[in-house]
C-alpha cells in the first residue's frame, strides 16, 4: 500500500504539465525533452518505462528530492540531464 503522502503521476509528453506536489513519476514516451521535470522540487522516484531510450539535457535538473531512478531501456542521457540532483543516490 502506497503511503499517504505519495502522489503518483503519469507522464506522456511535453504538453503534460507536472504537478507541483508529485513525488512519484511514470515515464511513458521515448524521449524526455530538456527541461521537463527541471526544477520539481517533491520528486523522489522516476520510473522509466521500457520504451524510454533518451534522456534530453537538463530533464531533470535541480529535482533535489530526486533519490531513484529505474531507466531499464535508456541508450542516451544527454549532458547535465540530472544536475543538481544532491539527493540521486540510486539509479538502474
Amino acid at each position: 500500500m502506497a503511503a499517504e503522502s505519495e502522489r503518483w503521476f503519469n507522464y506522456t509528453g511535453a504538453d503534460d504539465e507536472v504537478p507541483d506536489d508529485v513525488t512519484h513519476v511514470i515515464v511513458s514516451i521515448r524521449v524526455i525533452p530538456a527541461n521537463a521535470f527541471r526544477g520539481h522540487p517533491n520528486i523522489v522516484e522516476v520510473i522509466f518505462d521500457l520504451n524510454v531510450q533518451k534522456v534530453e539535457r537538463l530533464a531533470f535538473h535541480a529535482c533535489t528530492s530526486l533519490r531513484r531512478v529505474i531507466m531499464p531501456g535508456v541508450k542516451i542521457v544527454e549532458e547535465h540531464a540530472f544536475l543538481a540532483c544532491k539527493a540521486l543516490t540510486h539509479v538502474v
